[in-house]
C-alpha cells in the first residue's frame, strides 16, 4: 500500500483503500477509509442496490387504464422506451396494435428537476448527460447521421424543423436553453459518421415523439380519473437485471438516473430522487459507517460524497441480501465494459465499478485472489492533476500484489 499510494501518478492526490475480507469481514488494509471522496461512477453501486430492493424482477414500462374508446398512458420514467440501444419493444408494440385514442395523464409526479445539482454546465449538450423525464423517448438523445456538411437523417424523426448551423469545432453541439443543433465541420468524418447530443425533454415533445413514432395521435391530458371498474394494468418492458447489468457496464448515467426515479415512484407514487435516498439513508442504508452526501442517482453531480468504507458496506450488503452470483453477473469483470483494457484474464478475478470524473478516479469491487480468498474494496483517488490512465494503472498494479499476496 505504501507502494501505490507513493507511486507518481498519486503525487499531490487524496486517497482512501479498504481492502475487507468478504466472508469473515476481517479488514486485511486500511488508509483513509473513513474520509470522503467524490466517488463519480461509483455512486452507482448505491443506485443499484435500491433498484434490486424496490424494482422487482421487471421494469414497468407504462401504466394504463382503458375504456371501449380510450386508452390513458400513466408514465413510469421507464429508459428504455424507443431506446435503441436495449431491445424492449413491449410498449411500443401494444400501443401500434391499438385502435383506441392515447391520452397521456398529465398527474405532477415529476417532483424534480431535469437536470440535478452538481451536473457540470460544460456537459449540457454531451450525450452522456441527457436530461431527466416523466416520459423519457429515445434516451432523451438526438443522434444525426451527418455526410460531412449536412445531415442524412436524425433519430427520432423530429415532430419540428432542426435548424443546423456549420461551426469549426465539437464545443457545442445544441444550445444552451432551446432545441437548436449545431453541426460541425468534424462531424461525419472517418469511419463513425454519427453524432448524438440530449434534448431538451418536455411531456409535450416525448408526445409529439411518440405520435410521429405510432403514426398516430397522442394527447396529453390532466383528465385521468375514470371508473374504478376500469383497473390500471401494467406493461413491463424488460428484466430488471438485464437493464442493471447495461447500467453497471456501460456506466450509463441516463439509465441510473430513471431507475432512481423510478424507485422513487414504485415507493412513492412520485418521482423524487431526494426522497428516496433520504428514505434509504434512513432506513436500509442507516448503518452505513459514514453518512453520505448522495445527490444523483450516476455520478454525474461534484456534489456527491462517499467514503471508502460506504462503498465496502453496499457492496456486502447486496452480496449478502441478492446473493454473491446476482452481484457478480451484474457487475462488469476484469477486460469488460469500463474495466475493458484492465485486469484481463481467461478466469475473471476482479468485478467492480469504476467512477471517473476529470482529476477523480476510483474502484470498488470484489477481488479473488491467488489463495481463493474472496476480497471487498474500494479505492478512491482525488484531486490529481494528471490525466486518470496512470491513475487506473497505478490501482490496477496495487490490486495485483493485493491478489499475489493473499
Amino acid at each position: 500500500m505504501e507502494k501505490f499510494l507513493s507511486s507518481p501518478p498519486l503525487k499531490g492526490a487524496h486517497a482512501g483503500v479498504i481492502i475487507v475480507d468478504s466472508e469473515s469481514k476481517d479488514t486485511i488494509l486500511r488508509y483513509q477509509s473513513e474520509k470522503y471522496f467524490l466517488p463519480a461512477s461509483t455512486t452507482k453501486l448505491f443506485t443499484l442496490y435500491s433498484g434490486l430492493r424496490l424494482m422487482g424482477d421487471s421494469l414497468p414500462g407504462i401504466q394504463y387504464r382503458e375504456n371501449k374508446d380510450s386508452l390513458w398512458l400513466y408514465p413510469t420514467g421507464d429508459p428504455t422506451l424507443m431506446n435503441k440501444r436495449i431491445s424492449s419493444e413491449k410498449v411500443m408494440d401494444y400501443l401500434r396494435r391499438t385502435n383506441k385514442t392515447i391520452l397521456i395523464c398529465n398527474e405532477n409526479i415529476f417532483n424534480t428537476t431535469a437536470l440535478a445539482p452538481g451536473w457540470s454546465v460544460d456537459d449540457l449538450d454531451q450525450a452522456f448527460m441527457p436530461e431527466r423525464s416523466l416520459l423519457p423517448v429515445s434516451g432523451n438523445i438526438f443522434k444525426f447521421i451527418s455526410n460531412n456538411s449536412s445531415v442524412s437523417k436524425n433519430t427520432p424523426d423530429y415532430p419540428f424543423p432542426i435548424r443546423l448551423k456549420n461551426k469549426n469545432s465539437l464545443q457545442t453541439k445544441r444550445a444552451i436553453h432551446q432545441n437548436e443543433f449545431f453541426l460541425s465541420n468534424e462531424t461525419g468524418k472517418g469511419e463513425n459518421p454519427y453524432d448524438s447530443a440530449p434534448f431538451i425533454s418536455s411531456l409535450e415533445l416525448s408526445a409529439k415523439i411518440l405520435e410521429q413514432a405510432l403514426n398516430k395521435p397522442v394527447t396529453i391530458t390532466s383528465t385521468c380519473t375514470i371508473p374504478k371498474d376500469h383497473p390500471i394494468k401494467t406493461i413491463y418492458s424488460e428484466k430488471s437485471d438485464s437493464i442493471f447489468k447495461i447500467m453497471m457496464h456501460e456506466s450509463d448515467n441516463f439509465l441510473a438516473e430513471q431507475l432512481l426515479l423510478m424507485t422513487s415512484l414504485i415507493h412513492f407514487g412520485y418521482m423524487d430522487e431526494k426522497k428516496i435516498i433520504d428514505y434509504l439513508i434512513k432506513n436500509e442504508l442507516k448503518n452505513l459507517p459514514q453518512p453520505p452526501k448522495w445527490v444523483d442517482g450516476s455520478g454525474l453531480s461534484r456534489y456527491n460524497l462517499f467514503s471508502p468504507d460506504d462503498m465496502v458496506f453496499i457492496l456486502q450488503k447486496s452480496i449478502d441480501e441478492f446473493g454473491l452470483n446476482r452481484i457478480l453477473n451484474i457487475l462488469p469483470s476484469g477486460g469488460k465494459g469500463t474495466l475493458s483494457g484492465y485486469y484481463e484474464s481467461e478466469k475473471p478475478y476482479l468485478y467492480g465499478k469504476t467512477g471517473s470524473l476529470s482529476n477523480n478516479s476510483c474502484l470498488s469491487g470484489i477481488l479473488m485472489t491467488n489463495k481463493d480468498r474472496r476480497l471487498a474494496f474500494s479505492i478512491m483517488v482525488n484531486n490529481f492533476p494528471g490525466k486518470s490512465a496512470p491513475v487506473r494503472k497505478a490501482i490496477e498494479s496495487f490490486l495485483m500484489d493485493i491478489k499475489d499476496a493473499f
